[in-house]
């Protein structure tokens, strides 16, 4: 059998896609962004766009019932942005924490991402979009 590089299915593929993929390395340029996409960047576009559903945003989302100094280190070193929920008022118990979530998601966009962190020592650890896109 052929190896990989030089099957005829995969050769016809990327003979298709070169032309479409040299043009995409300047698009961000001609839509005004700088600079033009480097190697990495290419490849992330072309991975992301080979998964059946469009995601426009990924958030990791935690609620918060008091402050604590880790919530603060999962802003700085989290791979998405973080947005914390935090209650007004006593804790009552779990439920609190479901309708924070539940009002939240009904303000975001039905293709985004959410990542929930149920408490203060929860970081995700090597999690990026495409590990969140295979599981998804």
């Amino acid at each position: 059998p052929e190896s990989t590089w030089i099957d005829t299915r995969v050769r016809v593929v990327s003979d298709s896609l070169r032309g479409l993929i040299n043009a995409w390395r300047y698009l961000p340029q001609q839509e005004g962004l700088q600079p033009e996409l480097n190697e990495a960047e290419l490849f992330q576009a072309i991975h992301f766009a080979s998964y059946p559903r469009r995601v426009t945003d990924v958030q990791i989302v935690v609620y918060a019932n008091r402050h604590h100094k880790n919530l603060d280190l999962l802003q700085h070193h989290a791979p998405f942005p973080v947005k914390i929920l935090r209650q007004e008022g006593d804790w009552k118990g779990t439920l609190d924490k479901l309708i924070g979530y539940w009002t939240y998601l009904k303000t975001i966009n039905d293709d985004d991402v959410i990542v929930f962190l149920d408490a203060f020592d929860v970081f995700p650890n090597g999690l990026d979009g495409h590990e969140l896109l295979r599981r998804s």
